[in-house]
């Protein structure tokens, strides 16, 4: 199996909401396939916040090699092109040291980027975002996305009415280069030098409400808080202050809210990221198999073989 995988170059992507088990799925299937573990969470990259972003833990790095967590500064800013530059260095070391690369992550959009590449969108220029602006000013949003809905009826259909950034960029794309966003997410140049097997990790409602309250209670009990009070002045504009349980835990520190209420609004927070998150996965992600617990990793190797 070892050698079948990293000699067609296959790569492994795991998706799923977060609080499935992915981290768990992933360290049983790397050991199945002799496989190592890259990153695609957008909040995990970053250094100091291990508890906070649910970083998989110390034993599991030293049971299977992990690569791109808590690597990142927390004073600098991240994104989509920065993680796939270095995932892909990441992926060619680990195939040449005869391994399989295991992309496991709930920010689907790195692995659409892995998978797809990136659209090469060109950069929008302040007169055309002073020009969106003044559009927003003159007409509500509903009429704006009616509007986007006659130039790219494609994209208008994929998001939701009321999605101003998204509907923000797609006219700012039009306005600056007379096309539309459709045209560019088509003329993304498909990876062709790897091989991708998709899983996706998709555990019921009921199950996804239970591990988001035992994390929590796991979180506590190792001392995120702790983390928090340590490093948060080393944050400055940085996207980690987007994860949940920082605004929480800021606001509980100053005073604002109870240590109770707290809890209760990361686990309600968590709850509706991982329902924004299903929603992606099963519009975009198009995997090849499909679990709902992270103990089906046998399951995940019987089909592999099937197709490798």
């Amino acid at each position: 199996m070892k050698s079948k995988l990293y000699k067609k170059k296959t790569i492994v992507l795991l998706g799923g909401p977060t609080a499935s088990g992915k981290s768990d799925l992933a360290l049983d299937l790397a050991k199945l396939i002799d496989g190592e573990i890259i990153n695609a969470d957008s909040m995990q990259v970053y250094k100091n916040f291990p508890i906070l972003t649910s970083q998989p833990p110390i034993s599991f790095k030293n049971s299977v090699k992990h690569h791109m967590y808590g690597y990142f500064e927390t004073n600098k800013s991240y994104n989509g092109s920065i993680w796939l530059k270095d995932a892909i260095k990441k992926i060619k070391k680990v195939l040449l040291d005869k391994k399989t690369p295991i992309i496991v992550g709930g920010t689907g959009l790195y692995l659409e980027f892995i998978s797809k590449g990136i659209s090469n969108i060109p950069n929008i220029t302040k007169k055309t975002k002073n020009k969106v602006e003044k559009l927003f000013l003159q007409k509500n949003l509903i009429n704006i996305y009616d509007y986007l809905m006659d130039i790219d009826p494609k994209y208008a259909k994929k998001i939701n009415y009321n999605d101003k950034l998204r509907i923000t960029r797609a006219i700012e794309v039009y306005f600056e280069t007379k096309k539309n966003i459709s045209f560019f997410h088509k003329k993304r140049m498909e990876n062709q030098s790897f091989d991708f097997f998709k899983v996706l990790l998709a555990p019921s409602k009921e199950k996804i409400l239970i591990n988001c309250t035992s994390r929590l209670e796991k979180m506590l009990n190792i001392g995120v808080i702790d983390e928090f009070k340590r490093n948060y002045k080393k944050v400055q504009n940085c996207n980690i202050k987007k994860a949940i349980g920082y605004q929480e835990i800021d606001a509980y520190l100053k005073n604002k809210i109870s240590l109770l209420d707290m809890s209760k609004t990361i686990i309600s927070n968590t709850r509706k990221y991982s329902k924004r998150q299903f929603t992606w996965f099963n519009n975009r992600y198009e995997e090849q198999i499909k679990v709902d617990s992270y103990k089906k990793s046998s399951l995940i190797l019987e089909t592999l073989s099937k197709i490798t």
